[in-house]
């Protein structure tokens, strides 16, 4: 028997995943993801401007994104590797 996740689920998800990343509450992942941002992988895509658009979020748009790319970088590291700067 197959389960499919409802809509409200999906969401919690969402919000979990972007929460667990260092820097970004739980009520910054809640508007995200209401606003369409639900992967870390769509956040490394917005600019500051589209999330300083966010009116809940304003000026907490670059540091959201700067845990959103120290994220990446920490996710795509392989133990001993050094982290690459930029």
């Amino acid at each position: 028997m197959v389960v499919t996740k409802g809509f409200e689920e999906k969401v919690a998800e969402a919000v979990e995943s972007l929460a667990a990343i260092p820097g970004i509450t739980r009520e910054q992942a809640d508007v995200l993801v209401h606003h369409g941002l639900t992967r870390l992988e769509d956040l490394l895509q917005a600019d500051v401007s589209d999330l300083t658009g966010i009116e809940q979020l304003g000026d907490q748009a670059a540091a959201i994104l700067e845990s959103a790319r120290t994220e990446a970088n920490r996710r795509t590291l392989k133990v001993g590797e050094a982290p690459v700067s930029g």
